[in-house]
């Protein structure tokens, strides 16, 4: 058979890529034939299989083929098989040059920032040899150590804040041509963006009062102020100006929540049979509510259902205060052995240190010459020393019987009815240091002149 005519399928044919034939009908038309690279190596294309099916090479359809093509055209085969000529767009050639030059544009823009940020340090940093002025010691100020906690340099809650401000030699010249501001940003406020100054004054004058402040200018700067509450935490920032230049400097203002030991009195009544217990304290800046707590060998436990109910209150005074009242049945005190009143605090170490704790000895007694108080009428409001504890008072209110400890690191002196410092009690030959009575014989004391503690 001719070169480039048809020939019977067969089941060699029948797996060939029908885009593989060359398109005749383009051939008629004057169009050169699709050109497949390769296409000679077929075995299986039509145009290389001979009458008898071996394999041929046609040196004129090759050589055709390839004169035919051209860079500028490919025919590629469509969906449908047939071949078509698609010249290449020159978009896509613009496309990639100008991200090409929206890349190079980038990484310049890059390299003259990075170029300016190091100029302009350069110019900033010092030269060789320099050194920059050091300000910062010729105005100091802070807080005097008179009013401040020795652990955390805080402020004693309702003492007077003292600022003192040590100026160098070359500024005490000019101090009387100089002002002195001061600002206080309150930590409640600090959101808020500008504070008027409290103190914005000339220090022609050694003293100087102002507002809430009182200055004096020398031998040193001391800003001396009203006592601080819980609203006087925060930043005062102090600036000095002098002729010459300005000098600033901020000192923190914290206050220390100390925590008072809790004062515990038990009321008896041989009328209801129970027990009206009162428990309180005050904790400066921060509340801290009370938890009754009883005591049996080595267990405690949380005393429910006793109606003990605490109200937490803040003045100006003592800060936050905690009250707390309940009544326990008789019962429930001869059950246990100790009552304790225990402040509710993160630190547990301060915790121990501020309870206070009351023995069923106490409260509870068989021996009715001991234990026997006289609450009429002519007694109310005076104070019974207790028979053996040397910690331990009675006093009389309303015709009831109160017994109350006295606080950690003192004893009840039956001298002056107040609770003394322990070693004073000692030296009354009154108490052992275990806090026992001596005087045994003397059971019990009423004081007659004194109001108590």
């Amino acid at each position: 058979m001719a070169s480039g005519s048809l020939i019977a399928p067969n089941k060699t044919r029948d797996v060939l890529d029908h885009t593989r034939f060359t398109d005749s009908t383009k051939a008629l038309r004057g169009l050169p034939p699709s050109y497949v690279p390769g296409l000679h190596l077929d075995p299986l294309a039509d145009s290389q299989l001979p009458n008898n099916g071996t394999l041929m090479w046609n040196k004129n359809v090759e050589e055709s083929n390839v004169s035919q093509f051209t860079c500028s055209s490919v025919n590629t085969p469509d969906e449908n098989g047939d071949g078509a000529e698609k010249p290449v767009s020159s978009a896509k050639f613009r496309y990639i040059k100008f991200a090409r030059f929206v890349i190079a544009s980038v990484f310049i823009a890059v390299a003259i920032v990075v170029m300016a940020a190091v100029t302009i340090m350069y110019q900033k940093a010092p030269g060789p040899g320099s050194k920059a002025e050091d300000y910062s010691k010729e105005f100091q100020c802070f807080l005097s150590s008179d009013n401040t906690t020795t652990t955390h340099w805080k402020l004693r809650f309702n003492t007077a804040i003292v600022i003192s401000c040590n100026y160098s030699e070359n500024i005490g010249q000019i101090i009387s041509n100089s002002s002195l501001l001061l600002e206080f940003n309150p930590n409640i406020y600090r959101l808020q963006a500008h504070h008027s100054p409290e103190i914005n004054q000339t220090l022609q004058s050694e003293m100087i009062s102002t507002g809430r402040w009182i200055i004096r200018s020398s031998p040193n700067i001391e800003i001396r102020g009203a006592p601080v509450n819980c609203g006087d935490e925060g930043q005062l920032v102090i600036t000095l100006q002098t002729p010459t230049r300005s000098y600033k400097h901020q000192v923190d203002v914290q206050i220390e929540s100390e925590l008072s030991s809790v004062r515990m009195e038990v009321g008896q009544s041989a009328v209801d049979e129970q027990f009206e217990i009162r428990c309180s304290s005050t904790s400066g800046c921060t509340p801290a509510s009370i938890n009754l707590i009883g005591t049996l060998g080595n267990t405690t436990f949380p005393l429910y259902g006793m109606n003990f109910t605490c109200i937490t209150t803040y003045n100006g005074d003592d800060g936050w205060s905690v009250g707390c009242t309940g009544s326990i049945p008789e019962s429930v005190v001869s059950s246990i052995d100790e009552i304790t009143c225990r402040p509710v605090l993160q630190n547990q170490t301060e915790a121990d240190e501020a309870e206070v704790k009351i023995s069923k000895e106490v409260l509870v007694c068989n021996d009715s010459l001991n234990c026997s108080f006289d609450c009429s009428g002519d007694n109310q409001d005076k104070y019974y020393s207790n028979p053996k504890f040397c910690n331990i008072f009675h006093r009389c209110v309303d015709e009831r019987l109160y017994t109350a400890p006295c606080g950690k690191g003192a004893y009840f002196s039956t001298q002056t009815c107040v609770c003394s410092n322990i070693d004073d009690v000692i030296k009354e030959i009154g108490c052992d240091k275990d806090g026992m009575r001596l005087n045994v014989e003397n059971v019990k004391t009423l004081c007659t002149y004194s109001t108590g503690s």
